[in-house]
């Protein structure tokens, strides 16, 4: 509004008495609007009104902060409301207070105190922001109240007057900027700069996720405004998307203070619930576990994680179907690596990521500071102090995480690890070199490429004659496998686990055929199998990733084992088992990390294998179709139609959801795999060491 000036004129200028009326709201309407028209001509009326207001700096009012600093909102408490500009609440009539509790609906138009309501923009449990407007100055606000008093209690006023403590203490760039807390018939409020943007949350919403510097660089900001924030003494305790605003101008502002936890000098509390509060998809472990004891500086850096974790994939890191169950997640405290969901992210920022959601305080970031620093050394291209975990190293985190907790399930995990693993834990290569080089890439999309550019029926090479594959990935096994070429140039892979080594990632098409030599060398730990799989698409399991493919394998060294058989006369009979050929829907997951998955549904079965042809190079081929998987071994057919595909392993799957072990974990409860022809393809070996060669895709179809 254009302000016309004027000299003070004392016969039409209201006295200070008036103007302190007029600032609280309690002036009459009439005289209301004759004081805002007169303030629209009158600016030595408007520095007396600012004046009056105790207009300090960044526009808070130094009163009202010495007022809440000194009393705990003791004055809210008691009356139901706090009136700036020197009336005193607690010479109010208690009917007068009664009736100002339950002031009734609160109606958008209507006048508030100094504002006028515009619109509603937000709601939560017991609170409610508006779109307000200040008279005369025309300057809109968010406007945050109580919707009813007598229904949030005590406790609820204690966190609204909290919360007005806060507003007091935090002036900074990147956190919500509030100017004046008030009440207008007895219902209390405050009033803040009004952030236009929309929040993260929004954004993710519309976007998916951000560009892994991006989220970096947003993160680190936040981590920022944070520890200025502990500084101050104030934990927020509800960080997450939704409270992370960001204005016209991008920059980014925290908002929602209303779960604050405060903190003394020395770091004891000042107020306590004893409640799990906050937003369960965010909350730290000890939140979760209502360890209120706990809850600090260390929490607010786990949130700051979850908030990275989720701008990094798209989705926060636990996931469920009801709060009960992320809250028994959080708990439990196996993230899944957010590259397994997004493969761009650099080992570096997911180490960053995974050390603040770490279940212990102690092995997070001790501070927010920290986190911001490493951050900064991240964006720098700089070493961070998080470093990459390989998979034994996070496995051990988990047996450790569960050890503190003493369950027996962890020391039944510590013995699979030592069992499954031939007695120690295999960290490295039968003959203790690393696995071989992956490929970058680049190499991959070259791949794929040229996969997109053949005509139907010409090969695309993957493994040539002899030599390594053009491009691989380590799916499962890569700490107890190993690759090399040191027997006539032939690809061999070595692994006393269960090895996925994927070498193309998609096939371009839904109709293709892979074909490969196989020659099945050595048993490295008992019931051997190499082959081939394809389709393999992953899942989400708790601790590891939940593969899905289809494998075709075989045994072709080791002694079928015999089997005894007691006939009704009492006498025996010794069974051997043929061995044969295999297809099989399978679900795998790491065997040392829950839900530690190895089920495979009924297939077909191929050709027996005899003993002259043990040890030697087979053939393999395995072509994927709409409706059917036909596999070729050494000239021999047999196929399984893709509906009986996912009827066998629908049924395999109903049966592990029913063991006592998986109950509880909502990734198992709610898996319904398919057969999705356009997975990963590559070598299966478990327990045991096979040359490959010759190994081709070949496009069938349209894409």
């Amino acid at each position: 509004m254009f302000l016309v000036a004027t000299p003070a004129d004392p016969d039409r200028c209201p006295d200070r008495e008036t103007l302190a009326a007029f600032s609280s709201g309690r002036l009459a309407e009439p005289d209301l609007e004759a004081v805002d028209h007169h303030l629209s001509t009158c600016e030595a009326c408007l520095a007396a009104l600012a004046e009056i207001e105790g207009a300090a700096k960044n526009g808070f009012d130094a009163w009202l902060r010495e007022r809440l600093e000194s009393t705990g909102g003791s004055e809210l408490l008691a009356a139901g409301g706090m009136i700036a500009g020197g009336s005193d609440p607690l010479n109010a009539e208690p009917k007068d207070r009664e009736a100002g509790r339950s002031s009734g609906e609160i109606r958008v138009g209507t006048t508030f105190g100094r504002y006028t309501l515009l619109e509603e923009i937000g709601s939560g449990g017991m609170g409610v922001v508006y779109r307000a407007e200040r008279r005369p100055l025309k300057q809109v606000v968010a406007l945050k109240t109580i919707r009813d008093i007598l229904a949030v209690g005590p406790d609820g006023l204690t966190r609204f007057c909290n919360e007005g403590k806060v507003l007091a203490r935090l002036q900074h760039p990147n956190v919500v900027q509030f100017h004046h807390f008030d009440d207008h018939n007895g219902r209390p409020y405050f009033t803040m700069e009004l952030v236009e943007g929309g929040s993260l949350a929004d954004k993710l919403k519309a976007g998916g996720s951000l560009a892994p510097l991006d989220a970096a660089e947003k993160v680190q900001t936040l981590a920022g405004a944070v520890a200025y924030a502990h500084e101050q003494k104030v934990v927020h305790r509800d960080l997450k998307p939704a409270n992370v605003l960001i204005g016209s101008d991008g920059i980014m502002k925290i908002a929602d203070f209303g779960l604050v936890k405060l903190l003394d000098e020395s770091g004891a509390q000042l107020t306590e619930t004893g409640a799990v509060m906050g937003t369960a998809s965010y909350m730290a472990p000890e939140q979760a576990a209502g360890r209120t004891s706990e809850i600090g500086e260390r929490t607010d850096v786990y949130a700051l994680g979850a908030i990275l974790y989720e701008t990094l994939t798209g989705v926060p890191p636990f996931m469920a179907d009801s709060k009960d169950a992320i809250l028994a997640l959080v708990r439990e405290g196996n993230v899944i690596p957010p590259s397994r969901l997004r493969r761009q992210i650099s080992p570096d920022l997911e180490a960053v990521c995974l050390k603040c959601l770490e279940a212990p305080p102690s092995w997070r970031y001790q501070s927010a500071q920290a986190l911001a620093d490493d951050l900064g050394r991240l964006l720098r291209g700089e070493s961070t102090e998080a470093r990459p975990l390989t998979r034994a190293r996070r496995a051990m985190r988990w047996v450790r995480r569960n050890a503190r907790r003493g369950s027996v399930a962890a020391g039944a995990v510590v013995l699979t690890f030592g069992g499954a693993v031939g007695g120690a834990l295999y960290l490295g290569s039968p003959t203790g070199e690393q696995p071989q080089e992956e490929g970058t890439d680049e190499t991959r999309k070259e791949i794929e490429a040229e996969v997109a550019r053949a005509a139907p029926g010409q090969a695309v090479t993957l493994i040539g004659e002899t030599g390594k594959p053009r491009w691989f990935r380590w799916k499962m096994g890569q700490t107890a496998s190993r690759t090399n070429t040191k027997l006539d140039g032939y690809f061999e892979v070595e692994t006393k686990s269960v090895a996925l080594l994927e070498l193309l990632s998609d096939p371009q098409m839904s109709q293709y055929r892979v074909a490969a030599r196989v020659k099945h060398t050595r048993d490295l730990g008992g019931a051997p199998s190499v082959g081939l799989y394809v389709g393999r698409c992953a899942h989400p399991g708790g601790g590891s990733d939940i593969h899905v493919l289809t494998r075709v394998s075989f045994d072709d060294v080791s002694a079928p084992p015999k089997v005894e058989v007691v006939r009704p006369n009492g006498s025996h009979r010794t069974l051997v088992p043929t061995k044969q050929v295999t297809m099989n829907p399978v679900l795998l997951s790491e065997p040392d990390v829950p839900p530690a998955l190895d089920v495979k549904g009924l297939g077909p079965v191929g050709s027996k294998l005899e003993d002259e042809t043990r040890g030697e190079w087979h053939n393999i081929e395995v072509t994927v179709g709409p409706d059917e998987l036909i596999t070729e071994w050494d000239g021999q057919k047999f196929s399984i139609a893709v509906r009986d595909w996912d009827l066998n392993l629908s049924t395999a799957t109903d049966l592990i959801r029913r063991a006592e072990r998986h109950r509880d974990n909502p990734f198992v409860r709610d898996l319904r795999p398919n057969f999705v022809p356009r997975g990963g393809l590559g070598l299966y070996v478990v327990r045991a060491s096979a040359f490959f060669d010759r190994v081709t895709v070949t496009p069938l179809g349209k894409k």
